[in-house]
């Protein structure tokens, strides 16, 4: 007599794998860093949601910049996908920073002038 095996019999995982195959992480020996960071967005929802509505959108702006640099972190195998995640969004700001500071420069420059005629 041979033992058979039914759908029921199986984990909730793998009837998961079954009825979604391209799930199945077969072949894959890391799992891509796209998937990392989807995961560790995904957790940090709990706090997104604990937020207030005005935190929340800004919230929302910090993943998105998480997510402009997951090419970049990709090649970063070896390294936390958190810290590439926060990495990536340091970076964003950084950016953000800079173009600030280049409207505002000469403004401020003027306005030093203005009030200190010495100069």
């Amino acid at each position: 007599m041979t033992a058979t095996c039914t759908f029921t019999d199986l984990s909730p995982a793998s009837q998961h794998i079954l009825l979604h195959p391209s799930l199945d992480p077969m072949g894959r020996t890391i799992p891509t860093y796209r998937l990392h960071l989807e995961s560790i967005l995904n957790d940090w929802m709990d706090y997104r949601r604990a937020l207030r509505e005005k935190d929340r959108e800004t919230f929302d702006r910090v993943i998105s910049k998480a997510r402009q640099h997951a090419s970049a972190a990709s090649y970063c195998a070896h390294m936390d996908p958190t810290i590439l995640a926060i990495l990536s969004v340091l970076l964003e700001m950084e950016k953000d920073m800079a173009k600030i500071k280049e409207t505002r420069l000469p403004l401020s420059g003027d306005a030093d002038d203005e009030n200190h005629p010495s100069r």
